[in-house]
């Protein structure tokens, strides 16, 4: 596989970027779409992770060792049954040998609790430094390099039972399109002041993840319906520190989505004050919250 991609680039062929997902190519799942892909997806990982993952490429385990089924794409593969099998492999981190899917997820706060979750469960017990968070600006990406989750698991629902996940891809390049940032830099930032849920799993060897995940969006919901208080400006301040570890294009966004997870109504105008660089009078009376 190596002597033959070495052949394909000295021809000067264009090198693709990802084996793109078809699903109108299967039988099964022609009315499936795939480009309703979010801006940006949040990937963690650390050197155990399976498959590869740098500044440059993202790899499956597959397709770190050129497996020949890496580059087909699964809608394409005859047998669905194994197909949904593995899928629902991945799934339930049954740690296949033959897994050609790597994980992405559109939430930071599920990227965040999941940092937390890697450093306290997995076995090898990485430390927050060798833990990273990868952010991806998937909108110069190749046409269907990803798929969600629910259309993978309803074009193969038939053929199993048990699937459920989140976004998933193969072998993509990346570079240019994402930046890596440690969990150790976010931290030393301020991360665990964001939440007292952050503190909390940072310290407990039986954190929880999905489930933790869907009580602190509860919380969120709940601080919406209040009108009092709004957030802490301080934290505004840590949401916008950690926001300049990344560089321009995903820089706003990580700040955003920090400040919606704060604890507390949103204020627009605090906001405004914090990420403008102090340009607002942040002592005159504050403007209405949002509701």
């Amino acid at each position: 596989m190596e002597a033959l991609t070495g052949e394909l680039n000295s021809l000067a062929l264009v090198e693709s970027s990802c084996i793109a997902f078809a699903p109108n190519q299967s039988s099964h799942s022609t009315s499936l779409a795939v480009e309703a892909t979010p801006r940006y997806l949040y990937r963690v990982f650390d050197p155990s992770s399976p498959g590869e993952t740098n500044a440059n490429w993202v790899r499956s385990r597959d397709a770190l060792r050129n497996e020949p089924a890496s580059v087909i794409d699964l809608f394409r593969r005859p047998e669905h049954e194994q197909m949904a099998y593995r899928i629902w492999g991945h799934l339930r981190w049954r740690n296949f040998p033959d897994d050609n899917l790597v994980s992405w997820t559109s939430s930071l706060l599920f990227a965040i609790q999941y940092i937390f979750y890697r450093h306290n469960h997995q076995r090898s017990r990485p430390s927050y430094a060798s833990i990273m968070i990868c952010i991806l600006d998937t909108r110069d990406l190749q046409y269907g390099a990803f798929i969600r989750d629910l259309d993978l698991i309803k074009s193969f629902a038939p053929f199993s039972e048990d699937l459920k996940g989140v976004e998933r891809m193969r072998s993509l390049k990346v570079e240019g399109h994402c930046q890596i940032v440690s969990a150790q830099a976010l931290i030393d930032l301020g991360l665990l002041t964001l939440r007292p849920e952050f503190t909390q799993a940072a310290a407990d060897l039986e954190c929880g993840w999905a489930n933790d995940v869907v009580q602190m969006n509860t919380a969120l919901e709940h601080d919406l319906a209040s009108p009092e208080p709004s957030q802490d400006i301080e934290l505004l301040h840590v949401a916008l520190r950690i926001g300049e570890l990344f560089e321009g294009r995903f820089r706003t966004h990580v700040m955003a989505h920090l400040a919606a997870i704060i604890p507390g109504q949103i204020n627009v105008r605090d906001i405004a004050c914090v990420f403008g660089g102090g340009k607002l009078d942040c002592t005159a009376p504050p403007s209405h919250a949002i509701s």
